[in-house]
This record gives C-alpha cells, structure tokens and sequence, in this order.
C-alpha cells in the first residue's frame, strides 16, 4: 500500500520532474479542459472561491488518490490477472479503477460528465503504475482540477 514516505520521496519526485511522458499527460490537460467545453459546453458554476479551490485543487485529488490510485488500483495490482494489459501500457486494474472512479463521480456530477471522467482517470493510473507512486497521480489530478475549475467558473 501506500504510505507517507512514497508521497514524499524526493528522488521519486525528481524522476517524474525530469520524465517526457508526465510533461506530456500535464499538457494535455488544456487539451481535456477545452474537449469538455466542446462536448458540454459552459456549466453554470459560481466564481472560483477560496473553498472551492481548496477542495477540488487541493483536498480531493489528495484523497481520490490516494483512494483510487493509492488503495484500490494498488489492491488489484497484487492479483496478477489484473496487471495484464488491455491497451498498451493500460492495466486492468487501472481500467476497472477508472471505472470505479468515473462511477464515484456520478453522486456529484450528471452522468455525460462522470462518463468523461473516464479519460483523465486512465491517465492517473498510468502514471501510478509508470512510478509506482500515487504522487505523479495527485499532481495530475490537481492539474485536471485546477483547470477545469478555471475554465468552467
């Protein structure tokens, strides 16, 4: 499981800093936000508050992640059918985590916006099992977050 020494593991940090594929999953969160605007459109959400940004930048892609990523992608893991693949590089556990986790999403989210949640979680995953670490993950998710509450508020 995950404990607090592998969130804060400076030279795991330092190889995800200086790794070409989390640089491009952070780039392609402009790419996320302005897909969502397309097929969506502009949600009606209240301006950017102190609150707001706390617990979707900061708060819940520390305990997603550590839920998600941190305790259920990592539970499959250690079964070895689910570390097969079904895409390059896409376990199946990371497949049945996002499910899961675009499921979660549906108790806060109408469905066509939980179902996209879909997407971004794969990529969560992958960097989870890319570093063996859940710290690329919430980085990521705090990434996804920040932008889409940037861009929706």
């Amino acid at each position: 499981m995950i404990d607090l020494e592998s969130i804060l593991d400076t030279a795991q940090l330092k190889r995800v800093l200086t790794d070409t594929h989390f640089w491009i999953a952070l780039a392609l969160g402009p790419v996320v936000w302005i897909a969502l605007w397309f097929i969506l459109g502009k949600p009606a959400i209240n301006g950017l508050a102190l609150k707001v940004f706390l617990t979707g930048v900061i708060f819940y892609p520390i305990m997603e992640e550590l839920a998600f990523r941190g305790f259920i992608q990592t539970w499959l893991l250690e079964k070895p059918i689910w570390t097969r693949t079904v895409l390059p590089k896409i376990s199946r556990a990371n497949v049945m985590t996002s499910v899961v986790f675009a499921a979660f999403h549906l108790f806060n989210q109408p469905p066509l916006w939980a179902a996209l949640v879909f997407v971004p979680s794969l990529m969560f995953g992958y960097l989870r099992e890319r570093y063996d670490a859940v710290t690329p993950s919430i980085i990521m998710h705090a990434w996804y977050n920040l932008g889409f509450l940037w861009l929706f508020s």
